[in-house]
């Protein structure tokens, strides 16, 4: 991922006469808009700052969130819907599009706005080259919203990392973090808090390792 603009060093700046430019979600879509950027498909906005990631999904990573999306949409479809990546409205200045949520409610309950933390049951994250990015600054802003269970689908290393209790964290990039961080291997199961019924095995969400695609 890369940087284009770095709001939360403004105070060393500002000694040397600038400042940097924190943007808001609407602002940002003003510059969407008025196509200013190359790649609008790759950029979220978090904490003012607009990220875009720097490489496009690869088969792998695809393939794993086509995987959970509809594996989840099996899963809640009494109690929600899923989406995938489309935006969250989480703070005035922050709209990231986690890989794949769960909503509750219909689509058509969101016609007139996004959905916001209190709308959520689930928030996943398909981690490969991002997955230091998505341990640190997406867990500690996801916590910071009060999401209550957050998951990252780890491919380089075939796992699910689970989060929970969200909560004041010191240490964390915004003082929020997760107190309750476990990993589940590729043959291990989870439960969902929203559907503590209904297991999830890890290896359905991962796409079949190289040695048994001729890879």
């Amino acid at each position: 991922m890369s940087l284009i603009q770095r709001p939360d060093t403004a105070a060393p700046l500002e000694s040397s006469g600038v400042r940097p430019y924190p943007w808001t979600v609407e602002q940002f879509y003003r510059a969407l808009s008025a196509g200013l950027f190359e790649h609008p498909e790759r950029l979220e906005l978090i904490k003012g700052e607009i990220i875009e990631r720097m490489s496009p999904q690869d088969t792998p990573h695809s393939t794993a969130t086509l995987l959970t999306r509809d594996l989840l949409a099996d899963l809640f479809r009494a109690l929600g819907h899923v989406r995938s990546q489309m935006p969250l409205d989480l703070f005035r200045d922050t709209e990231p599009e986690p890989d794949v949520f769960v909503v509750k409610g219909a689509i058509r309950d969101y016609e007139t706005r996004k959905p916001r933390p209190s709308d959520l049951l689930l928030v996943v994250e398909v981690s490969d080259s991002t997955l230091a990015y998505d341990r640190g600054v997406k867990a500690s802003l996801y916590a910071e919203a009060g999401i209550t269970e957050y998951w990252i689908v780890n491919l380089p290393e075939r796992c699910l990392e689970v989060f929970r209790d969200a909560g004041a964290k010191a240490g964390e990039r915004f003082g929020f973090g997760y107190h309750d961080v476990r990993r589940y291997a590729e043959t291990e199961s989870v439960a969902p808090l929203a559907a503590p019924d209904a297991p999830v095995r890890v290896e359905d969400l991962l796409p079949k390792p190289v040695s048994e695609t001729g890879g």
